[in-house]
């Protein structure tokens, strides 16, 4: 009797491997950030560069509540302009070193995304939709018609730049040097999508996926859901207030930082769409 056949499975070459090593890909993506100021030397050109560095942020924190929570939030644009206004306003009027008033602005945010949770957790699909859109436009009124704090439609003047970064043996790097800006933007928004990636692969991502799938089923199995789409809303407004952060320290190149609606801004549109690609 013939021995039955056997399928060999087929060799997986050493480029394929390395092509599909998600370590390769973010090595790649660390050369081209270190790449693109060099081949972009216009102020022009670097200035879109930091733009386009913020918007992956805000397209981040969105595809983690939308992509794996499931919940359509479109009050995104709400918690960048929340990140930009206090963190500026931390530093202009009660003296705050930089990144400690980038860390209230992230925190605010993020406490902000979690207030409109509980409020909102119980709303699925177009009501969610139209309760975050809601926030948003009512956080544009709030930073435009509050003059005597936000300045209104005027934008706020005189903001300083973020403080040099001094180690010791090396000269120190300034961030009003557009290059130098641009390298903090997109190394912070690399490093925040690979912790992302690495918290989607954790049981808090599989729990969240869950979620979106059947929240029921979820339910039936001892999840919490509530308390888990107040994390998801949490780190998503506190990474999209990390963007409004860095809008802040772009504006220090700029004679003020300009007032744009939260709620049909190009950010909030650009973000929704990436995310919804992705």
């Amino acid at each position: 009797m013939s021995s039955p056949a056997t399928t060999e499975p087929p060799a997986v070459g050493i480029g394929s491997a390395i092509l599909s090593s998600r370590r390769f890909w973010f090595v790649m993506a660390a050369i081209v950030i270190g790449l693109l100021p060099m081949m972009f030397s216009d102020s022009y050109w670097r200035t879109n560069l930091i733009v386009c560095a913020i918007n992956v942020l805000l397209a981040v924190g969105l595809d983690f509540v939308l992509g794996y929570a499931g919940q359509l939030n479109l009050g995104q644009s709400a918690f960048y302009g929340i990140g930009a206004y206090a963190s500026t306003l931390m530093i202009i009027k009660l003296g705050m070193p930089f990144w400690l008033a980038f860390a209230c602005g992230v925190l605010l945010a993020g406490l902000a995304g979690m207030l409109l949770s509980i409020f909102a957790v119980r709303l699925r699909g177009h009501y969610l939709a139209i309760a975050s859109l809601g926030f948003a436009v009512i956080t544009y009124q709030i930073l435009l018609n509050w003059i005597s704090l936000t300045q209104g439609p005027l934008g706020i003047y005189a903001i300083p730049p973020p403080p040099p970064l001094r180690i010791p043996g090396l000269p120190a790097i300034e961030f009003n040097n557009l290059a130098n800006l641009f390298y903090l933007t997109a190394g912070f928004a690399l490093l925040t999508y690979m912790l992302l990636d690495q918290l989607v692969r954790s049981p808090i991502g599989e729990t969240l996926t869950a979620i979106r799938e059947d929240e029921v089923s979820a339910a039936s199995l001892g999840i919490t859901c509530q308390k888990w789409k107040v994390l998801a809303f949490a780190i998503s407004s506190a990474v999209a207030g990390a963007g409004g952060c860095f809008t802040r320290a772009l504006s220090a190149r700029w004679s003020r930082m300009p007032s744009s609606s939260p709620s049909h801004s190009p950010f909030s549109r650009w973000s929704l769409s990436a995310a919804w690609e992705r």
